[in-house]
């Protein structure tokens, strides 16, 4: 800044406090103090280093920070007049508001409702939470262009609440095979959130925008980031409470109504028929709460059918069923994978994967079996071991109905 520029916005500027003797050159000079709005203050004297918070005259609080007798105070009128809003933080607001329309968008040109297992409230809860995002980023940007105290906050809040949901999704394995929704769209996200947060925290611009000691929460932000957390939360249990009411009822009117045939047996979502010359013993697990068909025949395999209500028909699910229920003792094996793609029968898609393990010179064959009923939203899980012999796997799928 040249030394004319410095004594035109200089507050020592004709008074007795201005002791230098001024040479107009390139140098800078060393009393230099910044004009700053102070009149609405009350006086004090403070000769310590520290941070005050007064109100003006017009009720708007303000920080002022005190150093050798000098009393600095930040405004939203002064801090709007002598910073500006540009570079990375201007493309950070831009990619907040992005964001937020994105989170209210895409759930609902995505919608599925067979994604909600026909819940209300599981339904409306996506973009109620996008909606709140979309709000709370809007909310954030203006506090930026306000200059308000609590903008920086703000921000940060967003990128952990963004960075907490995206994280929640890579956990619970509830991502696309491909697209916005994947698992490496996911991990990007989680990758950025780390990133801006980074940048608010290091920023000169940021920081000349809203110093660090004007900074605070305003009460009723705690509010609103408990709202966003809260809503959601009561809208998955009230849907998941729904869900599981429907699905008893479906399951007792079910049993009720399903006639059986000879050899066959119903957990209540399913019917299936025990195969000739096959055993069946039937197991209730209560947690979770299922019930467990195991089929014996010891020349030939053995298998362990169970069902559930899942929509979810896509590879990524299927390999965290098959992840849950591999064998641990059968990992210390050395194993080869023989087969892993989808197939059907009787109109019903399964996914299947085939595991061929070494045990002590003999080989042992684990074939697993997704199939799925996009009309009750139910699947079958069937689990066989067996020495290489398969010819019963296709007869036994077969006999599988949903209703």
């Amino acid at each position: 800044m040249a030394i004319q520029d410095q004594c035109n916005r200089c507050r020592k500027q004709g008074t007795d406090s201005c002791t230098e003797n001024i040479v107009f050159d390139s140098t800078s000079c060393p009393s230099y103090a910044n004009k700053i709005n102070i009149d609405k203050v009350e006086e004090t004297e403070n000769t310590s280093v520290g941070t005050t918070e007064t109100l003006n005259t017009t009720g708007e609080q303000e920080t002022s920070v005190s150093a050798e007798g000098q009393t600095f105070v930040y405004t939203r009128e002064y801090l709007k007049q002598n910073t500006e809003i540009r570079g990375w933080l201007t493309f950070f607001l831009v990619m907040l508001i992005l964001g937020g329309f994105f989170s209210f968008v895409y759930p609902i040109v995505t919608y599925n409702p067979a994604d909600y297992a026909g819940s209300f409230f599981l339904a409306i809860s996506d973009p109620i939470q996008g909606l709140m995002l979309l709000g709370f980023a809007c909310y954030t940007v203006y506090s930026f262009y306000d200059r308000q105290p609590n903008a920086v906050f703000l921000a940060k809040t967003y990128l952990i609440v963004i960075f907490l949901i995206n994280l929640f999704l890579v956990i619970i394995g509830n991502y696309e095979d491909k697209g916005l929704g994947s698992l490496p769209q996911l991990i990007r996200s989680l990758i950025w959130s780390v990133i801006w947060f980074l940048f608010l925290k290091q920023s000169t611009v940021v920081e000349e925008v809203i110093p660090t000691e004007y900074r605070r929460a305003k009460h009723i932000d705690y509010y609103i980031i408990a709202v966003i957390i809260v809503v959601p939360l009561l809208l998955l249990a009230l849907g998941l409470k729904q869900i599981y009411a429907d699905q008893e009822e479906q399951q007792a009117s079910f049993i009720e109504n399903t006639t059986l045939g000879e050899n066959e047996y119903t957990d209540g979502k399913i019917v299936f028929k025990c195969l000739d010359g096959f055993s069946c013993e039937k197991e209730e697990v209560q947690e979770p709460k299922i019930t467990i068909f195991q089929l014996e025949n010891e020349n030939i395999a053995s298998i362990t059918v169970c069902s559930d209500y899942d929509t979810d028909v896509t590879s990524s699910n299927f390999n965290s069923y098959w992840k849950n229920w591999e064998d641990e003792s059968a990992k210390k094996y050395q194993s080869t994978e023989i087969e892993n793609g989808t197939s059907f029968v009787n109109n019903h898609q399964y996914f299947i994967k085939t595991m061929k393990y070494d045990v002590d010179g003999n080989d042992m064959f684990w074939r697993f079996v997704l199939m799925f009923d996009n009309v009750t939203g139910k699947v079958a899980v069937a689990s066989c071991y067996d020495g290489g012999y398969d010819d019963y796997l296709e007869p036994f799928l077969s006999t599988i109905r949903f209703q």
